[in-house]
């Protein structure tokens, strides 16, 4: 594990330890919602399931309906939150220059926004590197010009989505509720990604309609 690495980890906890001076049960029940989520996760039914295939085949459903957090981060025209996108799906990405499985995924986040842009999917990948520079100098570096550069130093969503690795990637629908997240790296360039995500971001009764007009 690098020193970046290891930085990020012991400010995750050093936060999350801050919450027990709000109560003991308030911090308990911060941590334990996640993982009550996941588990109501494994035993419903989700019609999305059947899309988690290969290189989605990590994509976990559990904290689905679960809404966006409201943390501030600085987007491109100054600080920001998510409801601003609201309206639109939105695919959250969590990234670091000096995280090697980021480096690796995020040309595919890259050529992923490009591709369903006209379907309305905004990617916002969010840097948490300390200095803003060094997030601008790989994003020009490596040749990503379809992403806005999102910055977060003070790792706000990721507390904010209880989640200690990175890279991670948050889908949330039009109406700003989690379809769901992966967490590590992965190919989002991929059939089955777009596949999974165009269903994902699909407008309710859309089906409906298109078999009702070949009718």
């Amino acid at each position: 594990m690098s020193l970046q690495a290891k930085d990020l980890l012991a400010r995750l906890r050093e936060h999350k330890a801050g919450l027990i001076v709000g109560g003991i049960v308030l911090a308990l029940l911060l941590a334990a919602g996640p993982v009550i989520l996941r588990m109501e996760g494994l035993f419903s039914s989700n019609p999305l399931k059947h899309l988690a295939i290969g290189a989605m085949a990590k994509f976990a459903f559990g904290q689905q309906g679960m809404q966006a957090p409201s943390v501030a981060f600085d987007g491109p025209e100054g600080p920001m939150t998510l409801a601003r996108l609201k309206g639109r799906p939105v695919l959250v990405n969590l990234w670091a220059s000096w995280c090697q499985p980021c480096v690796k995924e995020l040309p595919s986040l890259d050529r992923l926004q490009l591709a369903m842009k006209g379907e309305g999917l905004s990617v916002v990948a969010i840097n948490m590197d300390q200095d803003k520079d060094d997030a601008l100098y790989f994003l020009a570096k490596n040749h990503v010009t379809h992403l806005a550069l999102y910055f977060d130093s003070n790792l706000l969503m990721s507390i904010a989505l209880h989640e200690e690795s990175i890279p991670v990637s948050v889908l949330y629908d039009a109406s700003g509720r989690e379809v769901g997240r992966y967490v590590g790296s992965t190919n989002w360039d991929s059939e089955e990604a777009r596949r999974l995500i165009a269903a994902a971001i699909k407008p309710a009764g859309e089906d409906k309609h298109s078999a009702e007009q070949g009718q």
